[in-house]
């Protein structure tokens, strides 16, 4: 009765979610590893004999192990103990801050930072605790940067001071090998670039005469997004789903916005381009997270993002009408229908493959 989990261990049969897709839309590193929730819906299904469950839940590796709690406390403490580094380096240096000269300051501050490069020399950039501490390294370029402006009094813009750190910060990201460390490095990058576009009053700024410079934003997410999904199946150390749903938050996010916000005023200049872009986006999303593969964060925030536009629409339309109390209360029956409806079919997804395989 546990044949079923260990056919799919075995690769006798096709990984869940990818029942439903033809061969030449599969690929290796789209395929998912088993869950516990998977052998609980085989088991629902009767396909997995009751008593055959807990030998199911061990074939599939979802059962808790001795190695699997050691994986589990070694992270745990390896990010508390880099936390409690970086905080220890803090308060270190803001208890002496007000003693200490000019070049004391810096001594203590470049002091630091070597001592953590030389940590994470030391363990290792090959191993879990080397990358973590290196990417500690790239954190601290920032404050040492911020010290230098305000010591000297540069009259640089804080911009700068982020582009700077991003630039200087690249060979440690590169050398890190670790998903954290692009996520901080792209995070700098875009920080500095915001900090730029509002510095300079580039907002309204139409480029080529048609393109608004939150486009150029939007799609330097949406090419972090495409190259991160493209070398995830290359790169180890990308295979984690933590960056493309971030990335993909930062991308959706600001399109939802300026989508309602065209709702509401339609006399800004580019702002027509938004609801376009919006759907284009999530019709991507849907084709990529969907079709080729499933990711059910992915698709949750698409309907997120359609919700709150479509909820945006109706207290338009509401605001328009006067309609009231009444209104809001068919504002709140759409999100409550909404939300039930989304569930309803994200589940519908995540079953339908288990359903397939159980035939």
């Amino acid at each position: 009765m546990i044949a079923p989990i260990a056919a799919m261990r075995e690769g006798a049969l096709p990984a869940l979610h990818q029942t439903d897709y033809p061969p030449d839309r599969q690929a290796d590193h789209d395929l998912r590893p088993i869950r516990t929730a998977d052998v609980l819906h085989l088991a629902e299904a009767r396909v997995i004999d009751d008593r055959a469950v807990g030998r199911a839940l061990e074939l599939a590796g979802c059962a808790l192990t001795a190695r699997g709690w050691r994986t589990a406390v070694d992270r745990l403490l390896l990010g508390l103990g880099i936390g409690l580094l970086a905080a220890g380096i803090i308060c270190l240096v803001a208890y002496n801050w007000s003693s200490l000269p000019r070049w004391g300051r810096f001594a203590l501050a470049q002091s630091f930072l070597l001592l953590v490069l030389a940590l994470g020399c030391r363990l290792g950039l090959g191993t879990a605790q080397g990358k973590a501490v290196l990417t500690l390294a790239i954190a601290l370029i920032g404050p040492l940067l911020a010290l230098y402006g305000q010591t000297y009094q540069t009259g640089a813009e804080l911009s700068g001071l982020f582009l700077t750190w991003a630039a200087l910060a690249l060979p440690w990201t590169l050398a890190a090998r670790v998903s954290a460390g692009w996520l901080l490095w792209l995070a700098i990058v875009e920080t500095g670039l915001l900090l730029h576009l509002t510095v300079f009053e580039l907002w309204d700024v139409l480029w080529l005469g048609r393109l608004p410079t939150w486009a150029w934003v939007c799609l330097f997410n949406l090419l972090a997004l495409v190259a991160w999904e493209l070398l995830s199946g290359r790169l180890d150390w990308l295979h984690g789903r933590l960056g493309p749903r971030l990335i993909a938050t930062a991308l959706i996010a600001p399109l939802t916005g300026l989508t309602c916000l065209f709702l509401w005023e339609t006399r800004t200049p580019g702002l027509a381009l938004a609801p376009l872009a919006w759907l284009l986006v999530l019709a991507a999303g849907y084709a990529a997270y969907r079709l080729r593969r499933v990711d059910l964060v992915m698709l949750a925030l698409c309907w997120l993002a359609a919700t709150i536009v479509l909820l945006a629409g109706l207290v338009r339309l509401l605001d328009q009408w006067s309609a009231g109390p009444a209104g809001w209360l068919l504002g709140a029956a759409l999100l409550v229908a909404a939300s039930a409806l989304g569930r309803q079919w994200l589940r519908g997804v995540d079953a339908a493959p288990l359903a397939e395989a159980s035939r």
